[in-house]
This record gives C-alpha cells, sequence and structure tokens, in this order.
C-alpha cells in the first residue's frame, strides 16, 4: 500500500469497508502517517475505470426521477449564486466572471453560472458523456493540460473532485497557478471527520469505494489552504441532498447491508426496478427523515457536517 496523495508507505489500517457496488469486496482504509490524509487501497487501473461506467454516470440529461431533478435544478442555483455573491466581496471590475468547473459532471452548476452571466468553462473524465446543451463549454481533460498553461479564472470550482485525484496536496497547489489575483477557489468534499462517518463507520454512503480513492477531512483542508496563503472567505458543512440522503442510505446499509445503496440505485433515472422494491425503501425513507434532519442539525451546529464546501480567496499577489 502507497499513499495516493504523497507516495508514503507507512499506513495505518482504520477498518475495512465493502465497494459501493455488487459483489461488495472488501476494501482497506488507510490513514498514510506522512501526509495525514486516509486513502482507499488502491486498485488496478482497468477496475477503476469498470467502476465509471455509464450505470454509475447515469444519463448526461437526466440521472434521478423529475422531482428530484428539479430540486437538484434549484439547488445548483442556488449555489451559483451564493458563490458569485462571496466572489464579488473581493471585485470592483464590472467585467463577467471566468468560472472553471473541474469535473463538471452533467454541468448543472455550469448552467446555473452561464445564466447569471458568467464565462463558464468545464473539464469532465473521459469517461463521461457530455450533455448535448453543454459541449460547447465542457471538454474533456485536466486543468494542467497545456491548454490551460496561461489561463486563469475568477473562480475554480471542484464540487466532490478532490476524492477521485491522485496526489491532492499537489493538485491544489498548481490550482493557485490559475487563479487570478482576488479569486476564489471552491473546494467541497464528503468529510471524513464528519459524526456521520463516525457514527457509520464501514456502511457510510459517501465512503464510495473504489471511486474515492482519497477521504478528506474539513481540518485538513482548512489547515492545507491557510498555509499556502488563502484567505477562507466561507465554511458549510451542509448540503441537504448529501447530508440528509447521506444519513438514510448509509442508515438502509446497516438495515440491509446485503441490499446496500440500493435505495439510490433505485432513485436514478432507468433504474427503477421493482416499484414496490422503491415503494418499500421510500417508506423507511421517511421513517429515517426525522432523525436524519436532527443529525444533520447537530452535525452543522458543531462543524462536523457529513460534506464540507470551503470558498478560499486568493490574496493579491
Amino acid at each position: 500500500m502507497i499513499c495516493q496523495n504523497c507516495g508514503g508507505t507507512e499506513l495505518e489500517l482504520l477498518f475495512t469497508a465493502p465497494a459501493f457496488d455488487a459483489p461488495f469486496i472488501e476494501t482497506r482504509i488507510e490513514r498514510c502517517r506522512n501526509c495525514l490524509l486516509v486513502n482507499t487501497e488502491a486498485v488496478w487501473s482497468d477496475e477503476l475505470a469498470r467502476a465509471y461506467s455509464v450505470d454509475y454516470h447515469g444519463s448526461p440529461e437526466k440521472k434521478f426521477n423529475p422531482v428530484l431533478e428539479m430540486i437538484i435544478g434549484w439547488l445548483h442555483r442556488r449555489q451559483a449564486k451564493k458563490l458569485l455573491g462571496i466572489w464579488s466581496r473581493g471585485e470592483t471590475s464590472a467585467a463577467a466572471p471566468r468560472v472553471m468547473d473541474i469535473g463538471c459532471g452533467r454541468g448543472l452548476l455550469l448552467s446555473a453560472f452561464q445564466k447569471m452571466g458568467a464565462e463558464v468553462h468545464g473539464l469532465e473524465r473521459p469517461e463521461f458523456e457530455i450533455a448535448l446543451a453543454m459541449r460547447n463549454v465542457v471538454k474533456t481533460g485536466e486543468i494542467t493540460d497545456a491548454t490551460y498553461i496561461n489561463q486563469h479564472f475568477d473562480v475554480v470550482v471542484l464540487w466532490h473532485v478532490l476524492k477521485h485525484l491522485h496526489n491532492t496536496l499537489e493538485y491544489i497547489q498548481h490550482l493557485g497557478e490559475h487563479l487570478r489575483d482576488g479569486g476564489v477557489l471552491v473546494l467541497s468534499a464528503p468529510n471524513f471527520d464528519s459524526f456521520q462517518r463516525r457514527l457509520f463507520r464501514r456502511s457510510w454512503f459517501h465512503l464510495d469505494v473504489p471511486r474515492h480513492l482519497l477521504h478528506i477531512e474539513s481540518s485538513w483542508l482548512l489547515s492545507t489552504l491557510k498555509q499556502r496563503g488563502y484567505k477562507i472567505e466561507d465554511e458549510q458543512h451542509f448540503d441537504f441532498t448529501q447530508n440528509v440522503f447521506g444519513f438514510i442510505q448509509s442508515a438502509m446499509n446497516v438495515i440491509a447491508p446485503q441490499r446496500a445503496n440500493e435505495f439510490y440505485r433505485l432513485l436514478k433515472q432507468g433504474r427503477r426496478g421493482n416499484l414496490l422494491q422503491l415503494f418499500g425503501w421510500s417508506a423507511t425513507s421517511l421513517l429515517l427523515l426525522p432523525i436524519a434532519v436532527l443529525e444533520s442539525i447537530y452535525s452543522v451546529a458543531v462543524k462536523q457536517g457529513a460534506t464540507v464546501t470551503v470558498v478560499a480567496r486568493r490574496e493579491n499577489q
């Protein structure tokens, strides 16, 4: 086992966890004693590529049922408005902000930025089919590619992307080279140091083994940014779709480990399966919902939410 962030060889076993998808192969979760980041046991590259299947990504146009799609769209518009508001605090120019969303998925957040007047750019993995409406602004590749050497942005977003990357620390360092003075870096990730993760341990929905190569802790993320001269503008520990649903699905994983993450799969567009099963899981989710909400309220209050989103400004050089 070698740390996927720093290459260190001294790793401490924390626990083992089943893969997100059947056949639920047990995988080691270990902390690097050098950089302190938590690793998922490395898998062969072809096995990892298979994990990013069309079934995982879903349709580039729709992923969930229409009601959930409507809620998710509203949440993205709300998030884009908030992020542009934070960026504008340190900006006196009337020019439209230039936004780069790395790992932009279906481009929902990009689309929201675009409708608010931003110039938008997105990057995605080659396995992911780009939505037709976003193909003019979303490209396949990496910010480290030669194409982006001299390109700078006002807002750079990595929304639940760090967990999929090797050499995370080096990558964060590189991102600063693409931010304009006064620009903001937006990093969001499941919080491995959360109350929810400690509660559910190996059954935690957001482990997503083996796709999540590294598991980020909010304290590590904040200290890493501060050490690199960023000013923390906003720290958020609540995301309704991630925190509340994460609790519900994690609890279901404890109740029925042989059907792990089944409710999530049934909610996906094109994965309706047996309507009776969907009804049963939905009824269970309603029973768990009050507890999930209470857990989220508590976790946010003590800054141990299941997810963490940090907006950090690059000070003028």
